[in-house]
């Protein structure tokens, strides 16, 4: 039989023998090669793939089997993917297709595109595209006095969070919850995930390119326990790392001073008025931070950070900027007395792309992203934008008019002429 779970017919790393699979590798299970040869499904909606991935390697890959035979790779993935077990038919031609050479990743596939599967996660497919989603009521325009509240009650929050769970509340695995942190091991692999998001940020950096190179002074909105602080300060001059609660601060200079990091600077930030660093930005920088503040924070914050960033500067942030049925009204949630904790919040992107404009900073890339996860409804979106100098806006040559000879081109009324 050929065939196998490394990719390619005939992998040298996983071949197929009598409708058993076997790892050239004794060490490698199974399932890390079921997860190389199975990529992202090709439906409409990335949370589908996402549910799908989350369900099926939570129930196919508890255990690492050195081998598994065809009849239980495609009972897995009947229980899977879609949620029941397999029928007698269906799991003897599927099975049948395996035995005869198929591609794991390619019966996989069928799975993901047949009707039952479509039916079943409909609702969810269809809801991300937003031509016909309506305008969320979110409330904007704020007084001082509110102002001041709404900081007061995020700075509560999060120096509660910041001092029972520090590493938990910021990154929500188990793993890092605070009796799992007490050893050094556990501590430096938290930290380590913070090398994922530079890599992240240089294939965006590169995706358009632009570069940091020459950036002296970085500025980090929300820099918690310091988890990209850290590698922030290898790649910038100087970095000034701004958070709202006193207890994550404590802990990001801890980090710092145990690393032998001494080009950071930790300000913390309890309002508006101790914004001022973002005026000195080369970069500024926020993943997974502005969310959970509300969404006059979020503009207010933005709009300092495009006031002062300096041109050539880029600005690298992550906002959700859609969630059905979201609705933000300043007196119900100063009033709420329940405690939010790590609630996340909306600013539309429209409010995003108005304050870029007023401050001559131009997006580059916006993306969604997968920072909320598979959640109903919701759209987190990763920007890239990049402050303009308004000079070369001035220099820049106007177009040349083309000598051809325009065909079919209906001409245009002078301004004020009657159409």
């Amino acid at each position: 039989m050929a065939g196998g779970f490394g990719g390619a017919p005939g992998s040298s790393e996983f071949r197929a023998v009598d409708g058993r699979f076997y790892t050239d590798a004794a060490r490698v299970p199974v399932r890390r090669a079921v997860r190389k040869s199975l990529p992202p499904p090709p439906v409409t909606s990335r949370m589908a793939g996402d549910c799908v991935r989350a369900v099926f390697w939570t129930r196919f890959a508890l255990k690492g089997f050195f081998m598994i035979d065809a009849t239980q790779f495609v009972t897995a993935l009947y229980t899977g993917i879609l949620g029941r077990g397999p029928d007698e038919k269906g799991l003897a031609s599927n099975a049948a297709r395996v035995e005869n050479g198929a591609p794991p990743a390619e019966v996989a596939r069928s799975f993901v595109q047949s009707a039952e599967f479509l039916k079943k996660f409909a609702a969810k497919i269809n809801w991300r595209p937003l031509d016909s989603a309506k305008p969320l009521p979110i409330e904007l325009a704020v007084t001082p006095d509110d102002g001041r509240r709404l900081w007061d009650r995020v700075e509560s929050v999060w120096s509660k969070l910041g001092a029972e769970e520090p590493y938990y509340s910021l990154v929500p695995n188990p793993r890092w919850k605070s009796g799992e942190m007490t050893g050094g091991k556990n501590l430096d692999a938290f930290y380590a995930t913070g090398l994922a998001d530079m890599q992240r940020f240089d294939a965006w950096l590169a995706r358009n390119g632009v570069s940091t190179d020459g950036a002296a002074t970085c500025v980090e909105l929300g820099c918690g326990v310091g988890r990209s602080t850290i590698w922030l300060a290898r790649r910038f001059q100087r970095v000034v790392a701004l958070d709202v609660s006193a207890p994550l601060l404590d802990l990001a200079r801890k980090k710092a001073e145990a690393e032998g990091i001494g080009n950071v600077e930790f300000v913390h930030v309890r309002s508006a008025a101790d914004l001022g660093p973002l005026a000195a930005a080369d970069v500024f920088y926020s993943q997974g931070v502005l969310q959970h503040d509300p969404p006059p924070m979020i503009a207010e914050i933005l709009d300092h950070a495009f006031a002062g960033l300096r041109a050539p500067g880029l600005a690298f942030f992550q906002i959700p900027t859609y969630r059905a049925g979201y609705a933000f009204d300043l007196k119900s949630w100063l009033d709420d007395g329940r405690d939010p904790g790590t609630e996340t919040h909306v600013l539309p992107q429209k409010a995003i792309f108005d304050l870029a404009w007023r401050h001559g900073v131009k997006p580059l890339e916006a993306e969604s992203d997968n920072a909320l996860g598979a959640a109903d409804g919701a759209i987190s979106t990763t920007f890239l934008m990049e402050k303009v100098a308004m000079e070369k806006v001035a220099a820049k040559p106007a177009p040349k008019a083309s000598a051809k000879k325009k065909v079919n081109q209906v001409p245009r009324p002078k301004r004020g002429a009657p159409g």
